[in-house]
């Protein structure tokens, strides 16, 4: 069975706003410990999301291309046992990072996305290992899209 990780040390990558927003409360339900790695893009409002959390920082513009390589650093501690990345450039580079480690890697759209994935979602679910993730099933997502009643109420309204 297919499940999104519990009570684990985790890297958690997500793009500044509703996805980062709806990633730390998502983090909450998923009771993941507080020595979790954090990856996003610097804002004032990631900053304030995030405070108090180990994070890695990417530089806003092409922050993206590089979150990658510094989710591929960080997977070098073995207790980071696996990712969860939500929709936006940075969760791509992540995902992809992650399957190369030989990780978990778990992409989950956002609340918003009801008919369908993003394009991220659709890059990332090219690869037959990305375990996938939306809060509304139906026309538009494939058989290998899953919900988790633990995302109720992770919205970022």
């Amino acid at each position: 069975m297919v499940a999104l990780p519990r009570s684990a040390r985790l890297v958690l990558v997500a793009s500044p706003g509703r996805r980062l927003v709806e990633l730390a409360r998502l983090a909450e339900a998923l009771d993941a410990r507080p020595d979790s790695a954090w990856v996003s893009i610097r804002t004032p409002e990631s900053e304030s999301v995030l405070a108090g959390r180990s994070v890695a920082w990417l530089p806003a513009g092409p922050g993206a291309a590089r979150c990658g390589p510094v989710v591929a650093r960080l997977l070098t501690d073995p207790d980071l046992t696996a990712l969860v990345g939500t929709g936006g450039a940075v969760a791509v580079p992540a995902v992809l990072a992650a399957l190369t480690a030989g990780r978990e890697a778990h992409f989950v759209e956002t609340s918003d996305r009801t008919r369908g994935p993003s394009a991220a979602g659709r890059l990332v679910a090219a690869h037959p290992r990305t375990r996938l993730w939306t809060h509304h099933l139906g026309p538009g997502w494939g058989p290998r899209w899953h919900r988790d009643i633990r995302m109720d109420g992770v919205r970022a309204d």
